[in-house]
C-alpha cells in the first residue's frame, strides 16, 4: 500500500513537471528539481493529512493544525535534517507531533508554563543562528539566504508572542506547549545537520 502510494505520487509528480514543460513554463534543464519539489509537496500534504488524523482522533484537531504549521513553514526556510526515504519522513513527522503533544496528557512530564517560553525562546535562538541549513537541491532553488533569516526571525517573533500572550493570560496554557515543543524540535533537527557537517569536516 504504501509502495503504491509512493508510486503514484512519482507518477503524480512527473506529469506536473512534463505539464509545464509543455506549457514552456519552465526549462528541461530544471526537470529533476521540478520532480523533486513535486514529490515532496506531495509527501508533505499526505504526511500533514496524517498528523491531522491523529490529532483529531487522539488529542485535538487545533494541536496538529499549530504543529503542521509551525513545522512546514520553518523547515522550508531553514532546513534541516531530512530522512533519506519519504518512508522515514513519514513516520518521523508523525512520531515528532506525538512527542510534541504527549506532555499536555501526562502531569508527569508536564513543565510549568514559563519553563515552556523560555524552551521555545532558546529554540528560537538556535534555528535563527543555525539557519538556514540548505541542501544541495535547495540552494538551487533558495539563493538568497539573508531573506529567509528575515522571515524566519519575523515568524519566530509571532510564534514566540503567541506563547508569551497565552502564558500572561493564561498560566498553563496547552498550547503553549505546542508551539514550544514545536521549535525545539526543529532546532534539534538543525543541529542534528550542523553537528553531521563539522564531523565530516
Amino acid at each position: 500500500m504504501h509502495e503504491r502510494r509512493i508510486a503514484l505520487e512519482k507518477k503524480a509528480s512527473e506529469y506536473c513537471t512534463d505539464y509545464l514543460l509543455k506549457k514552456q513554463n519552465i526549462s528541461n534543464m530544471y526537470r529533476e528539481i521540478y520532480v523533486y519539489g513535486f514529490e515532496l509537496f506531495f509527501s508533505t500534504v499526505f504526511t500533514g493529512f496524517t498528523i491531522f488524523l491523529i490529532g483529531t482522533i487522539f488529542f485535538k484537531a487545533s494541536f496538529s493544525l499549530i504543529f503542521i504549521t509551525i513545522f512546514t513553514s520553518l523547515r522550508i526556510l531553514n532546513g534541516g535534517y531530512h530522512a533519506d526515504t519519504f518512508t522515514k519522513c513519514f513516520i518521523y513527522s508523525n512520531f515528532f507531533f506525538i512527542i510534541s503533544v504527549l506532555p499536555i496528557y501526562h502531569s508527569a512530564i508536564l513543565l510549568s508554563g514559563y519553563t515552556y517560553v523560555i524552551i521555545g525562546f532558546m529554540s528560537g535562538i538556535v534555528i535563527l543562528f543555525l539557519g538556514p541549513l540548505l541542501d544541495k537541491c535547495q540552494e538551487k532553488l533558495y539563493s538568497q539566504k539573508k531573506k529567509f533569516q528575515i522571515y524566519t526571525l519575523g515568524l519566530l517573533i509571532i510564534y514566540i508572542s503567541i506563547s508569551i500572550f497565552l502564558l500572561f493570560f493564561y498560566k498553563s496554557n496547552p498550547y503553549i506547549v505546542v508551539i514550544s515543543n514545536t521549535l525545539l524540535l526543529v532546532a534539534v533537527l538543525q543541529l542534528k545537520v550542523k553537528f553531521d557537517r563539522l564531523l565530516r569536516k
